[in-house]
């Protein structure tokens, strides 16, 4: 659905006179939220903070609106500022900010692999539509070092993606963020070499086992031998992370062969949010109460 929706956007503006699409909602963005150097920038934080998730979604938007030069502005921050200088050979860090001492940097080098796929999907894109060789080989490194950093072969469960390289593994124990994993990338994904094919009927298991009674939790736990188990840090809640579950799933292309299924389940959600008129903040995801 997200090549669609790329694709149709770029069509539209090629019948434009103006090279970038007329998307008012995009120039108020720019204006608001990207800096001249292409960092996307989050205002609400004292210092100014940058997270790898900003420059990809910031990618996205960029490439729906046929605006190359803003792409390739956000492209050449995030890969000189969040990967060293080279996204070939190096996972973006998450953070970026000013430090405690003044000092522009990296504040914490763990990845989020939300925002890779992100930006692997990103440059595929636009290696396709735009043509260029550059992007496409590019993209298709990234997605293979997220491959091999980012996901795991859990027991009991299969091949699954961790939300960053490293913290979420924990002897028998694996944590995992239901919202990371859109089945539009993983569909995009799946002609691929890689993991990516057999992950989508695991990343379909995660969405549908983890919401029992139709509300998708933040994190989860799957346990060697005994299944899905609370999260330690925020059991049973679903807020500002699950909401992406119910978005990614109402995109879904509806001849996608998982579509039907994600939709019945979640029908609580909908009808919650139909009934009240906005989503509810928190959900308590194994009483199916909200908040």
């Amino acid at each position: 659905m997200l090549q669609r929706l790329s694709l149709g956007m770029l069509l539209l503006c090629a019948f434009s006179a103006a090279a970038v699409c007329e998307w008012p909602g995009w120039q108020q963005y720019k204006q608001f939220y990207i800096s001249p150097q292409g960092r996307v920038i989050d205002p609400s934080s004292p210092n100014k903070i940058t997270t790898s998730e900003g420059q990809s979604y910031g990618l996205f938007f960029a490439l729906v609106a046929n605006d190359r030069p803003t792409f390739d502005r956000l492209l050449a921050w995030t890969e000189n500022n969040l990967a060293a200088g080279d996204l070939s050979a190096r996972l973006p860090a998450w953070l970026w900010g000013e430090s405690d001492d003044k000092q522009w940097k990296v504040l914490d080098a763990n990845s989020a692999s939300d925002a890779d796929l992100w930006i692997a999907y990103n440059l595929l894109e636009a290696g396709r539509l735009w043509k260029s060789r550059r992007y496409q080989t590019l993209g298709t490194l990234l997605l293979q070092r997220i491959g091999r950093e980012e996901v795991a072969d859990i027991p009991g469960l299969g091949l699954m993606l961790l939300p960053g390289k490293v913290g979420f593994v924990a002897e028998d124990r694996w944590r995992l963020n239901p919202s990371y994993l859109p089945p539009q990338l993983l569909a995009r994904f799946a002609a691929l070499n890689g993991p990516w094919r057999a992950m989508r009927q695991v990343n379909q298991r995660l969405w549908l086992d983890s919401a029992p009674h139709g509300f998708s939790p933040d994190w989860v736990v799957w346990r060697v031998g005994t299944g899905w188990q609370p999260d330690t840090v925020k059991p049973n809640v679903g807020s500002y992370d699950a909401i992406r579950v119910y978005l990614w799933a109402g995109m879904l292309a509806d001849d996608d062969e998982h579509k039907a299924a994600l939709l019945a389940r979640f029908q609580p959600m909908a009808q919650l949010t139909a009934k009240q008129g906005v989503p509810p903040e928190k959900t308590d995801t194994a009483r199916g109460k909200t908040t």
